[in-house]
């Protein structure tokens, strides 16, 4: 028998729901800009994006589902925000800049696993300010600022940037991994195998809400479900159960 995770038809009404469900707020955003002062949520939300932000000013204390975290200011902030999240402590004055980017749009780049691995396990990856042309913070305010262009050219302008600053995250990751393994060991790869692992993560993020089997995301890419699932570990680092649980 073919495991799966069934979830039940989504309903308008709020009564029935677990006490978590009543605190979050499902967001659909899309790719928008992002420039806002910091205030605590009153609700943890979530929403089917990476986001790729900035602190100024100050830090910010955050729940990631379930976990408190520190995010200090003009530190990169990169996330899924597939799992509940939002800011539980801020300081008066505080702003963050950025944008959020549909994660299918991000998984079409093929960003190196070294980056990709940690995001969909749902780390919160943070970067530090270093020497570079441009500080993380100057990018994230440009691109609040282009993304509130109405201008399509802009916005391939910000996403081209966007894409250039994951890689060059990816490469900072790769070397820390490599660092801390001593060896530095490749990670799996295998030929036209990215293609298929990102064709099934696509599914998962954009039907996550309904009931979704295993065996469905194997067909998607013509592989039986056992092999669908050595595939997609391979390259996130959860089964298929496991990243349907993290986002579901």
């Amino acid at each position: 028998m073919t495991k799966g995770v069934r979830r039940p038809p989504k309903t308008s009404s709020r009564r029935g729901r677990s006490p978590l469900r009543a605190e979050l707020d499902h967001l659909r955003v899309g790719f928008v800009g992002l420039s806002e002062a910091k205030v605590p949520f009153r609700r943890l939300h979530c929403h089917d994006d990476i986001e790729v932000s900035v602190n100024e000013y100050h830090p910010v204390t955050a729940m990631f589902a379930g976990e408190r975290l520190v995010l200090p200011p003009d530190y990169l902030v990169v996330f899924w925000a597939a799992r509940p999240h939002g800011p539980i402590e801020t300081t008066p004055g505080g702003w963050a800049h950025g944008v959020h980017v549909p994660l299918p749009w991000v998984l079409q780049w093929r960003l190196p696993p070294a980056l990709m691995q940690p995001l969909l396990a749902g780390r919160v990856l943070l970067d530090p300010p270093g020497h570079r042309p441009a500080t993380d913070l100057a990018l994230a305010k440009n691109w609040a600022r282009w993304m509130q262009q109405d201008s399509g050219e802009a916005k391939r302008i910000v996403l081209l940037e966007v894409e250039a600053r994951l890689r060059r995250l990816a490469i900072d990751l790769a070397a820390r991994r490599s660092i801390e393994q001593g060896a530095g060991q490749p990670l799996p790869h295998s030929a036209g195998a990215p293609g298929r692992f990102e064709k099934m993560a696509t599914l998962i993020a954009r039907h996550f809400h309904e009931p979704l089997l295993v065996r469905d995301v194997a067909e998607a890419v013509r592989m039986a479900p056992p092999a669908a699932m050595r595939l997609f570990r391979q390259f996130s680092g959860l089964t298929i159960h496991e990243f349907l649980m993290h986002i579901g």
